[in-house]
């Protein structure tokens, strides 16, 4: 049964404001009367300043620091009895609309954020089909590594990013010290974090044995890591914890160690999509536990429980059941 918006024809929203004489010979059941009442009318708060990227951009980067623009909330004070109640950029919540106009049109499914605008609110707010479905923060300022990354570029794909020589330094906020930057890291053109162009971008012409490409999206955001047809995979050790944790805290927490093996080169960071195995062969399905645990576990860039000097290249990974595959990577932020 939908909303109940009548009992017995009186209209429960606008025309009575007491229900204690609904008795059983009136109705069965009035747990579902509508606690929400709206008028079909529009009634608009602002305007509020955002600035907006679309979904595709992947997360609220491009909203915190791009062009403001002017949208409108509901005022649900006005709609239920005429008294406005007004609306800020940095008090809305799950479930209230966003709107393009006064006449309420809704606004384009994406990211909304003040935080560039003349507003001092660090959300971000995620609009799904017109309302606020997820309200976030802005990122941290990034912080860039105090060298660069040396890459060649190309707009079309990774095998054309791979064949040239024209090289350009950026900047990054991963670990400038060791190559391939992992899925996650971000690329820049400068120390001010201006996302580089999404496209394919590759260190193989530029630095010494680095022979891979880097797919980056619209918020220079490195999506995947591939080869560029030079590095041949191998079976070695790699030292990481014994058993899963809920989360990466736990993870980097843990200093039990044990051996497994991948076939991502020695002294590179593992990526999503790596693959580690529980014997020396580098074969999946091995051992049942650890074919069938779920969790995170930490992994180690040298000796187990140890790590170079800050920033410290120990990682998070999350692996799922029946999988011996790297689903997701983080970094151990021991500091």
């Amino acid at each position: 049964m939908g909303d109940i918006l009548k009992i017995n024809g009186t209209d429960f929203c606008n025309n009575t404001t007491n229900v204690n004489g609904v008795t059983l010979l009136h109705t069965l059941n009035v747990d579902s009367i509508a606690k929400d009442c709206e008028s079909p009318e529009c009634y608009t708060c602002g305007p509020l300043q955002f600035a907006f990227s679309f979904k595709d951009a992947g997360d609220c980067s491009l909203a915190c620091s791009g062009e403001c623009g002017y949208y409108y909330s509901k005022d649900y004070g006005t709609a239920y009895d005429g008294k406005p109640t007004g609306c800020t950029e940095c008090n809305l919540q799950l479930g209230v609309p966003i709107y393009q106009d006064v006449l309420c049109t809704p606004a384009p499914d994406g990211y909304y954020s003040p935080k560039n605008c003349d507003v001092d609110c660090e959300r971000c707010y995620t609009l799904t089909g017109g309302i606020i479905s997820n309200i976030g923060t802005c990122p941290d300022n990034c912080e860039t590594c105090s060298t660069t990354v040396s890459l060649t570029y190309s707009e079309v794909n990774c095998t054309d990013a791979c064949d040239k020589d024209s090289c350009k330094a950026y900047h990054t906020n991963g670990n400038c010290l060791i190559c391939p930057l992992i899925v996650g890291d971000y690329l820049y053109n400068n120390e001010d974090c201006e996302p580089v162009n999404a496209g394919f971008y590759s260190p193989q012409n530029c630095e010494e044995d680095c022979n891979y490409c880097y797919t980056v999206d619209a918020t220079g955001k490195i999506t995947s890591v591939s080869s560029c047809g030079s590095v041949t995979p191998e079976c070695r050790p790699v030292n990481m914890t014994i058993i899963p944790q809920e989360d990466c805290k736990g993870a980097c927490e843990d200093t039990s160690c044990v051996v497994r093996y991948t076939d991502r080169k020695v002294g590179e960071l593992i990526q999503a999509g790596d693959k580690i195995y529980d014997n020396p062969s580098c074969t999946c399905p091995g051992d049942s536990f650890w074919e069938s645990s779920t969790g995170f576990w930490q992994v180690w860039y040298s000796e187990c429980a140890e790590s170079p000097a800050s920033p410290y290249y120990n990682q998070c990974i999350y692996k799922a059941s029946e999988s011996c595959t790297v689903q997701s990577v983080e970094k151990c932020n021991l500091d």
